[in-house]
Parts: structure tokens; sequence; C-alpha cells
């Protein structure tokens, strides 16, 4: 049984993602709506185009937090929610693969 039942308001961070997309899917389709997260306005216009009858019925909002790691960042973006499912993960690739300890 699920912890929170539709029509609950969900945040899934880096709703972008491969599998937070279905999770979104999955989540829109029964009943719950859902804010989701994105590092940047491109990186959310396959969604909102991909759940287009959602958001036009106030199921499915987007917002953008574009450093996960700053200090606050979700401070606003919890507000108003009922659950989490935390998807995103900093990601970057200032790796050298020669640095010494």
């Amino acid at each position: 049984m699920p912890a929170v039942a539709a029509p609950a308001k969900i945040l899934v961070t880096g709703a972008n993602g491969f599998i937070a997309v279905w999770l979104v899917q999955d989540l829109l389709e029964n009943g719950y709506t859902v804010r989701g997260t994105v590092r940047s306005e491109s990186k959310g216009q396959h969604l909102l185009q991909k759940f287009k009858s959602f958001v036009d019925a106030g199921k499915f909002e987007l917002v953008i937090v574009p450093d996960i790691t700053a200090p606050g960042a979700f401070n606003e973006v919890v507000k108003g929610v009922d659950a989490i499912e935390h998807t995103a993960s900093p990601f970057h690739f200032n790796v050298s693969p020669f640095q010494r300890i």
C-alpha cells in the first residue's frame, strides 16, 4: 500500500531522467499530481510536450533547480508536496583519470 494515495502531490527530482520519466508517467496515469524538477528550461521542454494533457489539466508542473547541490536548492520546491521521489543526481565530467591521491 502506498504511503500516500492519489490525488497527492509528488515531487520528482531529476524528472527528465530515463527512470524518472517512467515514474512521472506512472504517477500521472494513477491520479497523482506531479511537480518535476530539471536543471534548465531546455531540459524540461520534452516533458512539457510529453505530458501536455496533464500540464493543461494542472496535474503536472515543472520547476527549474539549476544546482541541486546549492544550499537551500529545494527549500521552495518542496512546499506543498505530500511525498518526494528523489531521482536527481549531481553529475559532472570534472574528473582527471590521472589524478594522484
